[in-house]
């Protein structure tokens, strides 16, 4: 007996001796599979004549979730890195990782393992969705805790702050940036009414958070997103999802509290929000009877339609001459699909003015379940401050798998000035009276 006893502990002993020689050999292939450095692969697979908007899906970036555009310069996820564009795109070189808070030997070396690119290939995880850039150059990510980069993207610290208890920010482009570089976002609660939901401030570049505003219980389900209005001088917040729930906020800065703008129907529940000096636009996140593009002329609470899209709206954006770009979102399993049936795909309109608008592509649906129900269909827009004259999109749930797509404008009509050139027109306007709300 004592014969096998010994032979048992030789086998276990070369049985764990091997499986820490296969972790070395695997760690150590990271160099050979490792790529710092991703290129986008020319399409040029669709074609548009759009009533005078010549469009062109011509780059395909695959495995980089494109979530933010700073002065011409891109910012992408994969996994937990940080990638940047100079190339609108082109090519996206890897930068920092969102590193763990204090982890143990196991917990290092899990995340060595989760972090591998033959593992990172396999998962194909795009990452966070939040991602803002302050005017410091301070890059801030909203993940299962606030990351910062005070040199860019170069290197990132997971902060903790007072606010790390409470629900973060929705999954989308939820938070603003004011020009004094104060940060906000509003807690996306999903779970049993009647809710309290706060919104955050995060000041000095980005290092003290603090709650702002507490919407009481009932108030409000959660906040969409936070929005700052360029031509108004003004943070708007975007709640949801009851019609006594729904409706747009304008939240003091310095969290003396919020104005309900207007609200109380479906109409007013909205994500993301669009602003001009005549106008705020956006599309609704209607998913009982179907959503459309709406216009609020300033100084007046009135709306008016400009187009049905169907399917509920997360996201939208403007591009460097001014263009509006929404997306619709496919909702599997809202009341909307359940009694009206709409093709199962994201779709995305363009409209230069804003008046008259066309449907520029759409991505179909793939069934995936997860731990809080069936994905949903999506066309995922990034964070932007209108400097890209080209339109990035990130299909979530579709048959597109993991990629971000670029599409290219030509022979736009002109109307004006482009945005970024009003934008900083609206911004030297000393003693300039401001439109009215």
């Amino acid at each position: 007996m004592g014969g096998i006893r010994r032979f048992a502990t030789t086998g276990s002993l070369l049985a764990a001796a091997a499986s820490v020689l296969a972790l070395v050999l695997f760690l150590g292939s990271e160099v050979l599979l490792d790529d710092p450095v991703i290129h986008a692969r020319s399409t040029a697979d669709l074609r548009l004549d759009l009533e005078g908007i010549e469009a062109e899906r011509d780059l395909a970036i695959e495995r980089i979730a494109v979530r933010a555009i700073s002065n011409g310069r891109l910012f992408g996820t994969q996994d937990h890195y940080l990638f940047v564009s100079d190339d609108f795109g082109e090519t996206f070189v890897r930068k920092g990782v969102f590193p763990k808070l204090d982890p143990g030997l196991l917990e290092r070396v899990r995340d060595r393992v989760a972090r591998h690119p033959a593992v990172r290939r396999i998962r194909g995880l795009p990452g966070p969705m939040n991602v803002v850039v302050l005017h410091s150059g301070t890059v801030l990510v909203f993940y299962d805790r606030i990351y910062r980069s005070p040199d860019g993207g170069e290197r990132f610290i997971p902060l903790v702050t007072p606010v790390d208890s409470l629900y973060g920010p929705a999954p989308l482009h939820a938070v603003a940036v004011d020009p004094e570089d104060r940060v906000f976002y509003g807690e996306y609660l999903t779970g049993e009414r009647p809710n309290t939901v706060r919104i955050v401030r995060g000041t000095e570049d980005g290092t003290r958070w603090e709650i702002c505003h507490t919407f009481g219980p009932g108030e409000v389900f959660h906040v969409h997103s936070v929005s700052y209005d360029s031509w108004g001088d003004r943070l708007l917040v975007a709640t949801g999802d009851r019609d006594e729930e729904s409706g747009i906020w304008e939240l003091d800065p310095e969290c003396s509290g919020v104005r309900l703008v207007s609200g109380g129907d479906q109409r007013w529940r909205t994500i993301a929000p669009l602003f001009t000096e005549a106008f705020v636009l956006w599309g609704s996140d209607d998913d009982r009877s179907g959503s459309d593009i709406w216009r609020k002329p300033r100084g007046t609470k009135e709306l008016e339609h400009l187009h049905r899209i169907g399917n509920p709206s997360y996201d939208a954006t403007r591009l460097l001459d001014g263009s509006f770009v929404v997306s619709t979102t496919y909702e599997p399993d809202s009341r909307f699909t359940s009694v009206f049936d709409p093709e199962p795909v994201s779709e995305l309109w363009i409209s230069r003015t804003g008046e008259t608008w066309h449907r520029l592509d759409r991505f179909a649906w793939v069934e995936e379940i997860h731990w809080w129900g069936r994905a949903r269909a999506r066309a995922l827009l990034p964070w932007s401050d209108g400097s890209s004259p080209y339109l990035f999109v990130v299909p979530d749930a579709t048959d597109d798998g993991f990629v971000t797509y670029r599409y290219r404008f030509e022979a736009l009509p002109a109307s004006g000035a482009s945005h970024a050139a009003a934008e900083a027109e609206n911004g030297q306007r000393e003693g300039a009276s401001r439109p009215a709300p």
